[in-house]
């Protein structure tokens, strides 16, 4: 039974050792292909869907917006739970 554990230990080992390749993150969201001229030529860029400003007040009754979080990678999703729409 030792062997066996031994065994285990040894193959995570190995397993975890396996060299990495970093890979990008993917952009998700709506891109939109736009049109510019830049020095003279016509350039086609891809523009991707941005977060509009918000502010939000957290469980400790600060502000938050989007240049407190600049610099910083976040995942957004602004809802409101039915129970709040009915009671206002």
């Amino acid at each position: 039974m030792r062997k066996l554990w031994i065994g285990i230990v040894i193959l995570m080992l190995f397993n975890a050792c396996k060299s990495n390749t970093k890979t990008a993150l993917p952009i998700l969201g709506y891109k939109t292909p736009v049109t510019k001229t830049v020095n003279g030529k016509t350039v086609t860029d891809t523009e991707y869907a941005t977060i509009p400003p918000f502010k939000f007040v957290n469980q400790y009754a600060d502000t938050i917006t989007q240049k407190n979080l600049d610099g910083k990678i976040y995942v957004a999703d602004f809802f409101s739970p039915p129970a709040l729409l009915f009671a206002r």
